[in-house]
């Protein structure tokens, strides 16, 4: 089964050479330039990849940052002067360059990896651990994975999609609605989580070993599932993860 999928994995390969890292779209992020108003200075607002909230431009020296996360809108002015604003140009992140793992690593020396794993004995259940998903347990046999530690001790470990030769990163937003401050027309670089380990396992402790073998099963993500802004960025070679760039590490 093992060389079976690798023999797979090679021709996804092969065919992805044609593959190139494709522009996506514009990520613009905002960030304090200065303590204020509750923000700390270097803090993430917002950036567009955000499927909820948003910035706009009221006047010349004026920033509004608006949203609707539970049918009700808000919003708030911000100094311009107090915002830096940072854009970035997205472009698929293939799976020719990522092979069997790539590691990019933050200058505050936090770590992402995305790498291909191994399921082994292990199985992905429903959202109470009751049941066994067959078809999810067979489909992340082999699969690649992303594991991003972040923030204060903090994991997001989530099996990713192969599209067309790329690792899926961007998608359409599922909570577009046009003509209002949840309109996303375009693919944003959004992953929401899906799956997520027992409570028998340790709070941001990746659930897989160095050879990307699982060493816990995994239950379905119930409720509003955890949401994370994720973007490749070419220019760079670097991931830019929840405000954060993460450069690839030779």
């Amino acid at each position: 089964m093992k060389s079976k999928f690798f023999l797979l994995l090679l021709g996804m390969m092969v065919a992805s050479t044609a593959v190139r890292a494709q522009q996506v779209g514009v990520l613009k992020a905002y960030y304090a330039k200065v303590d204020f108003q509750g923000y700390h200075k270097g803090q993430l607002i917002v950036d567009t990849n955000d499927p909820i909230n948003r910035m706009v431009s009221k006047n010349a020296t004026t920033w509004k940052y608006e949203g609707n996360e539970t049918g009700e809108y808000y919003s708030h002015l911000l100094p311009k002067k107090n915002v830096t604003v940072k854009i970035y140009k997205m472009h698929q992140l293939t799976v020719q360059s990522v092979g069997k793992k790539a590691v990019f690593r933050s200058k505050e020396g936090k770590e992402i990896r995305i790498f291909l794993s191994h399921l082994g004995d292990h199985k992905y259940y429903n959202w109470d651990g009751t049941e066994v998903n067959a078809e999810a347990t067979e489909r992340h046999k082999q699969c690649y994975v992303i594991s991003a530690f972040y923030g204060d001790n903090m994991i997001y470990e989530d099996p990713l999609e192969v599209e067309n030769g790329c690792i899926k990163l961007y998608q359409k937003s599922r909570y577009h609605e046009p003509r209002t401050v949840r309109s996303r027309p375009g693919k944003i670089g959004m992953l929401e989580e899906q799956w997520f380990n027992t409570d028998k396992w340790e709070w941001g402790k990746s659930a897989y070993d160095a050879d990307g073998n699982r060493l816990i099963d995994s239950w379905e993500a119930e409720g509003i599932p955890e949401m994370v802004s994720i973007a490749y960025i070419k220019s760079l070679d670097a991931l830019y993860f929840c405000g954060t760039l993460y450069y690839r590490q030779k």
